[in-house]
């Protein structure tokens, strides 16, 4: 080799060079002239600038490369490297019989950069610009992480599909804040792939095609079950934090190290198109990528639809298995993923308004179901939803995903008794409501209330002390012997927080500011909210129910259930129990057949406990749709000498609970619906 070399880029060898650059990676497979080897490596680091390189043999190597490309040039460190490797094999004939293989130009090249110092650390400028002409097509597909293996171009035929086509949901690691990144390169490699997406209208995946070549045009359409185009309740396509929502979208192929086309699909709104999907477990849409560059290339991937996640929420004085323990067969439908949340957790009074006499408090400590909407909002319900959601994307446990398609998701349907609808209402308020997982929308896609003071309760007033007297008091404690506290305010171990009562005060009929029966702040809060849910309302009314209760002196004649006060089976003799212990007490002595509703219910038809015009929110009720005649509010109602069934008992006696599947298979805009804070 002579003593050096100086080596000039000339508009000559360019052409060749741009030939080439595209396989860059791949110097083999580039079949080149030992000089134009020379040339591409150049075109690394250098460009049209010269350099001067001291010779070297295998000898030598790696200490001479190292010497002289540590000294500051206009060429860097690497390209360096690489030049004065690919001379060595090339001239000296030492690596693989003189053909510059590229495998052994590497090797040597790499021995060098290593030895550089951080002065002269690699530094390779980005790939060139793909031309504005359509590329002719490449040899093969790549892949990258988490795509599926494709087939190399040489074997496809017109008709044949091209790579692959993922989804993925993007909560967490594509999100930034409620938009997804849009960088192809973490859109390629980064999210959670899935099978499945619930239909809440939040929820989202992006579409991950592994494309032919970068700048390849595709068509993306959703399609339905029977790969038919241009149908509704399929969902929509968008591009990247596009804000069109269509069902065919353009897309280009993009650098990510690999060459990668997006699309987002946001799924319907609606599980159920109509009656023909009441029935279903799931469905199928798929999504169809057509190339616009590469006639006859096409690729599709099917996508499970799943019914979003069911909560239930109970309500005031009970837990998550007593309320729903004959709630069946819903409870046990294999068309839903159905969970259960709880706010009964046990407590010690440290200070409460209003007070309560130790011999109340000994044997029945409070729970935290007697505190009011916000603590159970924030402190266990909305958490639990989350946490749900978290279950139902894993894809286990779910019997309408027999699969175990992991799936995304962003919102439940809520199905709640009594306080429930309330607490639900409220955490619809909350700051972490809107959380990213939602894409900034909410975690409840509808809402479903049975029985919920929506207006409070006149019973809730009526037990609590007013300024100047405290009427009910024996009542009260009496209830409070029995574990059902009612305060204004308590702190039983989680500070100071508001009573589950003091909440519910309301006259059951509109939201009123003053007077007997001033509506509390926490109803007023959650009739004024500025996050609005579908919620569909279901009510139950005592009729001949209310004869259980009696007259003085005279046990009732329907209540099955012994409850103990104290050391007394009372059961059946509790209305005649409680007039007769508390003869002061109003709500004891118009606990009667005919005193119920005139003296304890304003005069308003009710389920015992909560009004009618408060169940419906002041809605019109139609009996056997949102109205059920001859119903009680709950078991607790029944053990306290109401005439059954109740609202949550078996579906043969009330028929709510296939009122309650038929609102989750309606539409959120359908005529049961009303769009509530």
């Amino acid at each position: 080799m002579a003593e050096s070399h100086r080596i000039v880029i000339t508009s000559g060898t360019k052409n060749l060079l741009d030939t080439c650059m595209a396989t860059r990676n791949n110097i083999a497979r580039c079949k080149m002239s030992r000089v134009a080897h020379v040339f591409l490596l150049l075109a690394f680091g250098l460009g049209s600038s010269r350099c001067v390189a001291q010779a070297c043999s295998i000898s030598q190597w790696p200490a001479c490369a190292v010497q002289q490309c540590s000294v500051p040039s206009d060429l860097s460190g690497a390209a360096c490297c690489n030049i004065v490797a690919l001379g060595v094999c090339i001239e000296s004939g030492d690596c693989d019989g003189g053909s510059g293989d590229a495998s052994a130009v590497s090797y040597l090249a790499a021995q060098c950069i290593a030895g550089l110092p951080v002065s002269r650390a690699p530094s390779f400028p980005p790939s060139p610009s793909p031309s504005p002409q359509p590329p002719p097509p490449p040899s093969s597909c790549t892949e990258g992480p988490e795509v599926a293996r494709g087939r190399a171009r040489a074997d496809l035929q017109p008709g044949q599909p091209l790579c692959t086509i993922q989804f993925v949901d993007p909560v967490p690691n594509l999100q930034i804040g409620n938009n997804l990144i849009s960088g192809p390169v973490v859109l390629a490699y980064q999210g959670t792939p899935v099978g499945a997406i619930a239909a809440d209208g939040a929820a989202r995946v992006v579409v991950r095609i592994a494309a032919n070549s970068v700048g390849e045009q595709l068509e993306v359409t959703v399609l339905d079950e029977n790969n038919q185009p241009g149908k509704q309740g399929v969902g929509w396509l968008s591009s990247v934090n596009g804000s069109e929502r269509l069902l065919t979208v353009f897309v280009t192929a993009e650098d990510a190290g690999t060459p990668m086309a997006f699309a987002v699909y946001y799924p319907p709104s609606d599980f159920s198109r109509g009656s023909a999907d009441y029935g279903l477990r799931n469905r199928q849409i798929t999504v169809k990528a057509v190339s616009n560059t590469y006639s006859g290339f096409t690729e599709s991937q099917t996508l499970t639809i799943l019914r979003p996640p069911v909560v239930m929420v109970h309500g005031i004085w009970t837990n998550m298995v007593e309320a729903w323990k004959y709630f069946k067969p819903f409870m046990t439908d294999q068309r839903f993923f159905v969970r259960t949340a709880n706010y009964d957790m046990p407590g010690v009074i440290n200070s409460s308004n209003p007070q309560y006499p130790s011999d109340v408090t000994a044997n029945n400590p409070p729970r935290t179901n007697a505190l009011g909407f916000a603590f159970n909002a924030s402190t266990f319900v909305l958490p639990q939803i989350k946490d749900y959601l978290v279950q139902f994307r894993s894809g286990k446990y779910n019997p309408a995903n027999p699969s175990e398609l992991k799936a995304a998701a962003a919102q439940v349907d809520v199905v709640a008794h009594s306080m429930g609808g309330d607490v639900t209402r409220t955490l619809e308020q909350l700051p972490e409501y809107t959380g990213t997982d939602s894409f900034g929308i909410g975690n409840v896609h509808k809402l479903i209330t049975i029985g919920t003071p929506h207006l409070g309760s006149p019973l809730a007033t009526e037990l609590l002390p007013v300024a100047t007297a405290d009427p009910n008091l024996c009542v009260r404690n009496l209830l409070a012997k029995l574990g059902n506290f009612s305060f204004i305010s308590a702190d039983i171990g989680w500070g100071t927080q508001n009573g589950g009562e003091g909440d519910l005060m309301g006259n059951g009929q509109v939201i009123a500011l003053g007077g007997t029966f001033s509506t509390s702040s926490a109803l007023q809060f959650i009739q004024s909210g500025s996050n609005k849910v579908p919620t569909a309302m279901i009510a139950g009314q005592a009729t001949t129910n209310l004869s259980g209760l009696g007259a003085p002196s005279q046990p009732s004649s329907c209540a099955t259930l012994p409850t103990s006060i104290e050391s007394g089976l009372v059961g059946a003799f509790m209305p005649d129990f409680i007039r007769t212990h508390c003869p002061n007490s109003p709500v004891a002595q118009n606990f009667t057949t005919a005193g119920w509703k005139s003296g304890n219910m304003n005069g308003l038809d009710n389920d015992g406990i909560v009004p009618v015009t408060s169940q419906l929110n002041n809605t019109t009720g139609i009996p056997g749709q949102n109205l059920f005649l001859g119903v009680v509010h709950s078991i607790g109602a029944e053990e306290m000498g109401f005439c059954g069934p109740n609202e949550l008992g078996p579906d043969g006696n009330t028929g709510i609970q296939t009122q309650v599947i038929n609102l989750l298979n309606e539409s959120t805009t359908g005529p049961d619906f009303y769009s509530l804070p």
